[in-house]
């Protein structure tokens, strides 16, 4: 008999919800600002609940930068009460919270708007006020430009949840010497499956680059296959790969051989590399831990 699959329900973050009062849980961030390490998940899914609740975190405007700013500092507050972490992360936690709340106004309406149905997370007055701006002019080209701008993305990651910053530290942290990997590393180690071949036709027009960068992160990979386009030890290309210390970014967007020459392309490509430094987030809510 046939079983139905359960699906992984929306995160809560009880058990942070639950801490007692001077209790924190310490997460730590790298040079630039960001949560890494192992409780750095953690305090994602933490801003997840303060995003997706609407008690701090309203979806009656247009745009996160139309919010009245109390609402920041309450969300702000409350993660200085739950997490030890160093306030130079704050700017970082309002750039999280923005995307969070972004996207579960986006999967409200998706899931709910056709319906006219209110998402139970969703307050009444929100929820009003999201019927009749979903349905105005302005949210009708705002989608439309949305839409146009997503298509034109090539090359997703394949981190899952964990950002960029975390990753770029546990690359760090599995080498002896400790030494933070460049962002060319980082991209390849991103972009690639679990057995180092590329996500798609798009991440391989990118990634030119010799087998040790997967050696170093990727100890279980089976190389890179010339069919996907990816090996270009051959011609006179074969000495910067034999070099091994060339920026292949670099290399790929001005060889003839390997990428399209177009504009249009070589911007898609630098945006891609240029991702680097942005995180990847994760939705929860409840202003008591108790309602999803």
């Amino acid at each position: 008999s046939s079983q139905v699959k359960r699906k992984r329900g929306t995160t809560r973050c009880k058990e942070i919800w639950a801490l007692s009062k001077g209790e924190k849980v310490h997460v730590r961030i790298n040079r630039y600002g960001q949560p890494v390490g192992s409780k750095a998940k953690k305090l994602g899914y933490f801003l997840g609940t303060l995003a997706r609740n609407g008690a701090y975190a309203p979806l009656r405007y247009a745009d996160w930068r139309n919010m009245p700013a109390h609402y920041k500092t309450e969300m702000w507050d409350l993660v200085q009460e739950k997490f030890d972490i160093d306030p130079l992360v704050e700017p970082w936690i309002m750039s999280s919270l923005d995307s969070k709340w972004r996207n579960f106004k986006n999967k409200v309406k998706n899931r709910w708007f056709g319906k006219k149905e209110r998402d139970g997370r969703v307050l009444n007055d929100d929820w009003t006020w999201l019927l009749e701006f979903w349905s105005s002019n302005k949210a009708v080209r705002r989608e439309i430009v949305a839409k146009e701008n997503r298509s034109k993305v090539k090359s997703a990651h394949t981190l899952g949840t964990k950002s960029y910053a975390c990753k770029r530290d546990e690359m760090a942290e599995s080498t002896p010497d400790k030494v933070e990997p460049t962002p060319a590393q980082v991209y390849v180690v991103a972009h690639v499956r679990k057995n180092g071949t590329p996500l798609n036709a798009q991440v391989a027009q990118v990634i030119v680059t010799p087998n040790d960068i997967l050696n170093t992160y990727l100890p279980h990979h089976q190389g890179l296959s010339s069919k996907t386009g990816t090996t270009v030890a051959r011609n006179n290309s074969s000495q910067m790969v034999q070099n091994r210390t060339f920026s292949f970014l670099d290399y790929a967007l001005n060889s003839s051989q390997n990428v399209d020459s177009s504009s249009q392309q070589r911007t898609e490509q630098v945006s891609s590399a240029a991702a680097i430094g942005h995180e990847s987030q994760v939705t929860s809510t409840s202003r008591n831990g108790q309602t999803v």
